[in-house]
């Protein structure tokens, strides 16, 4: 049945009307729901059953996933997740918000969707954090597309060049900032702090009888971001502590840094990093 790859193609939800248009009538789709291939959902939209919660709204509301919910259908970290879902709706258009949704009004130019799900691409969706949510949540969103290669450097800062009003400034230093080093939404954040205090660094260095380390700060400090997800198992509890020990042998100190450290304690993470990156004859002579 050429229904279902269809309806996958386009996000895994459709308005009936649309599906009609496209040639899948009225009795083909009432035998999918009778055998529960398909589910219904209010706003004559039908999808598969277990398509994504923000597709079916933004089916709902015939508009186009954008900002945080459009980075969250691309698999993009935000440190904020989105309490509702972002849906673009044309200008002049009267559709009311549903429960749970936030209705955009913007007109999104067909070459700023995907051809199929109801989403902006990856460099509209780049482009759209960057001017509209906050800094960190905006470069972490254009770190993880460019590491990823969904969007290059030169595509952002060619984009947010051209962009115009409110944001668009702040897009501008995203854009100047992408790394697509970056492996994780906390290396971006750690980036940030070191851009901060101007020190000197470099981002997923490899290290003879070590490997690789997310950052090595002016040559004499390695820092890692941790997250929760990692170092949990005891084969990784026994790797980080071989890397610790080979780190002690060639003389560099390690600066290990989790999620509270970097997005919740900035201004102590501040210290620690100029303190830990100074070195220790420097300090004696400061005291």
């Amino acid at each position: 049945m050429r229904l279902l790859p269809h309806l996958a193609a386009r996000g895994g939800a459709d308005r009936r009307a649309d599906l009609h248009e496209a040639g899948y009538g009225p009795g083909l789709l009432a035998w999918a729901l009778d055998r529960g291939l398909l589910v219904a959902h209010p706003g004559w939209v039908v999808a598969l059953p277990g398509a994504a919660p923000d597709v079916v709204v933004a089916r709902r509301l015939r508009g186009v996933l954008c900002d945080a919910s459009a980075a969250r259908w691309h698999d993009l970290p935000v440190l904020t997740a989105p309490r509702s879902t972002s849906v673009a709706v044309g200008r002049g258009t009267s559709r009311r918000a549903l429960p749970g949704a936030e209705v955009v009004r913007r007109t999104v130019p067909p070459e700023h969707r995907l051809d199929g799900p109801p989403v902006t691409t990856p460099l509209a969706t780049v482009l759209d954090c960057a001017r509209r949510l906050p800094f960190l949540d905006g470069l972490a969103v254009a770190d993880a597309a460019a590491h990823r290669g969904l969007v290059t450097p030169d595509d952002v800062l060619r984009g947010a060049a051209a962009l115009s009003g409110p944001g668009a400034r702040r897009a501008r230093e995203v854009a100047r900032l992408v790394d697509p080093r970056c492996e994780s939404v906390l290396e971006t954040v750690l980036r940030t702090l070191l851009l901060e205090l101007r020190l000197p660094y470099e981002l997923q260095v490899d290290l003879d009888g070590v490997g690789r380390v997310d950052a090595l700060v002016d040559g004499r400090l390695v820092v890692e971001a941790d997250g929760f997800e990692h170092h949990s198992r005891r084969a990784e509890f026994r790797e980080d502590r071989r890397r610790a020990n080979a780190l002690v042998r060639r003389g560099l100190p390690l600066l290990r840094l989790t999620y509270e450290d970097l997005v919740h304690r900035r201004a102590r993470t501040l210290r620690l990093l100029r303190e830990a990156a100074t070195p220790a004859a420097h300090r004696s002579r400061s005291a």
